[in-house]
C-alpha cells in the first residue's frame, strides 16, 4: 500500500524542521508570499521502478518549491537567502537519506530518475513574479503494491 499521507507529512515536517522557511505548505501556492522565503511541496509523479517477491516498488517525485518575492529589499540578497535555504534543504536530504526510515531512499544520484536536482526560475502568482528554486525530490518506496498471477 502506498502510504502517501505519511510520506507527504514526513517531507513537509522535514523541511519545516530546518527553520529556514517562513512557511512550509503541502500544496502549490495560490497566494503571494510577502517578503519571505516560503516552501511549497506537492506530488508530481508516481511510477513503478522494480518488481520482485510479488511486490512492486515505486518512485514518488515531489516538487519542492522555494519562493521569495522579487520586491524584497535589498534586491541583491534574494538569491543568497534562497540558496542558503536550499543548501540547508539539500544537506538534510543527503543527511537523512531515508527520511527517518519512511522510504527506501532519496534517489539522490539518479538510480531510477534524473536524481535530486534544482532549477532556478521565476513563478507568477496573483499576477506578481517571484524568484523560485524548484527541487525535484525523487523518493524510492519499497513493496507498495502486491503482484498477483
Amino acid at each position: 500500500m502506498l502510504n502517501f499521507a505519511t510520506i507527504l507529512d514526513k517531507v513537509v515536517s522535514h523541511a519545516a524542521s530546518l527553520g529556514v522557511f517562513d512557511s512550509v505548505q503541502a500544496y502549490e501556492s495560490v497566494s503571494s508570499p510577502d517578503n519571505t522565503v516560503d516552501c511549497n511541496i506537492w506530488l508530481d509523479t508516481i511510477f513503478p521502478i522494480t518488481g520482485g517477491l510479488d511486490q512492486t516498488s515505486v518512485c514518488m517525485v515531489f516538487n519542492v518549491s522555494i519562493l521569495a518575492s522579487l520586491l524584497s529589499e535589498p534586491y541583491d540578497e534574494t538569491d543568497t537567502k534562497m540558496v542558503n535555504a536550499l543548501d540547508a534543504l539539500m544537506s538534510a536530504y543527503n543527511g537523512d537519506f531515508t527520511l527517518g526510515d519512511t522510504i527506501r531512499n532519496v534517489d539522490i544520484l539518479g538510480q531510477f530518475t534524473e536524481g535530486l536536482r534544482v532549477t532556478a526560475e521565476y513563478a507568477r502568482i496573483d499576477g506578481t513574479v517571484y524568484r523560485a528554486m524548484s527541487v525535484s525530490l525523487p523518493l524510492l518506496v519499497d513493496g507498495v503494491w502486491e503482484q498477483n498471477e
